[in-house]
């Protein structure tokens, strides 16, 4: 995605711009003492899933002393630019009493035509521009063998099983959706596996088996209710939530997959649901994302995806609100806000992807 920026607006300063879409971020230079700064400036961004993606472009006034102040911001979808293909347009500065910034999109997808080369180096020569690509190099590292085995560590690993060899130990195998088991290994030997069924609107039964237990030994049986067939605590319905956090692209991914059962008390006041996110406590604007809206459906699955740019420092101080909502008014509500849970990041382990089944509560600033 390649675009050009200029801007318009009063009063006199040294602009410029930080264009950024998820983790990725470009920055303008400066153009001194000027209202109307033209910077002719090409950036390009990897776009690997556009729905949920938003491109924000914040204007700063360049201090000497480096406390830049904001001039305004203008944020655009990225999914509009797709469906589009090319745009070139003015948008008027939010968080600003006046002021626009001029935008030209192209949206590239890549191509197997040999052709299309000659075509892209063209217009990259005629944009002048050194940092824009025109061909993506793909690799697949597939695997490696006859490794050397370094002499040290070889040695360390085997004083640690002689050490540990006479030892027993057990270990939680994580279960599908709520369901726990636990199984038990010895250091040497590992767990070969765990079979997990599920029956939805039944009892799920959990079986564990390892190669470390003998054939004589009793299995090992939990029941958990079917969190399918279940409208919650507060019988508001419950929702399916996957997170998980990419140190490499300093990332909160969260998946919202689907609801189920939210209410249905009269046929001809079904809800059209969504739902939207925030992080807490800034509950900023910026940390809005949003569903796709369903309509007339009482259990209904989204699959969609929303990311967030945090240092992973800063996750144990976050909250995810999760807000399920309804477009279309229905008479068990108040107002369109069905349900709501608040998902405390400094109580999840995201060092490997985390999903869950939450019950919906009433909102937390309800009064009802």
């Amino acid at each position: 995605m390649k675009k050009d920026i200029s801007v318009l607006g009063k009063g006199k300063s040294d602009p410029y711009a930080v264009v950024t879409v998820g983790a990725q971020e470009f920055k303008t230079k400066p153009i001194d003492n000027t209202v109307d700064p033209k910077w002719d400036y090409w950036c390009e961004f990897q776009i690997l899933e556009s729905s949920g993606q938003q491109l924000y472009i914040h204007l700063w006034d360049k201090d000497d002393t480096g406390n830049d102040e904001s001039l305004g911001r203008a944020t655009v979808e990225v999914s509009n630019i797709v469906g589009k293909g090319t745009d070139d347009m003015w948008i008027t500065l939010e968080q600003a009493k006046h002021g626009m910034v001029h935008l030209r999109f192209v949206w590239l997808e890549l191509s197997k035509d040999p052709h299309d080369l000659q075509a892209i180096l063209t217009e990259t020569q005629t944009l002048r521009s050194s940092n824009l690509s025109t061909a993506l190099l793909t690799i697949f590292l597939d695997s490696a063998k006859n490794l050397p085995i370094l002499k040290r560590k070889n040695e360390a690993m085997l004083a640690d099983e002689a050490d540990d060899s006479s030892m027993d130990s057990f270990e939680p195998i994580p279960a599908s959706e709520g369901a726990t088991s636990v199984s038990r290994t010895n250091s040497v030997e590992q767990s070969k596996g765990v079979d997990e069924k599920m029956q939805e609107d039944r009892e799920t039964v959990v079986m564990s088996e390892t190669a470390s237990v003998t054939e004589s030994s009793p299995q090992l049986l939990h029941r958990t209710q079917s969190v399918t067939s279940s409208a919650g605590e507060a019988g508001l319905g419950r929702i399916l939530m996957s997170l998980k956090y990419s140190v490499e692209r300093q990332r909160l991914i969260v998946e919202v997959k689907k609801v189920m059962n939210l209410p249905h008390k009269d046929p001809s006041s079904i809800p059209d649901p969504y739902v939207k996110l925030y992080l807490l406590p800034e509950r900023s604007k910026d940390s809005k994302r949003k569903t796709q809206v369903v309509k007339d459906n009482c259990n209904p699955a989204f699959e969609e995806a929303f990311e967030y740019v945090i240092n992973q420092r800063d996750l144990g101080g976050k909250k995810l609100e999760v807000t399920v909502c309804t477009q279309k008014q229905v008479f068990y509500s108040s107002g369109n806000v069905l349900g709501q849970v608040i998902i405390d990041l400094g109580k999840v382990d995201l060092a490997q992807p985390y999903s869950s089944w939450f019950d919906l509560q009433r909102e937390a600033n309800s009064n009802a």
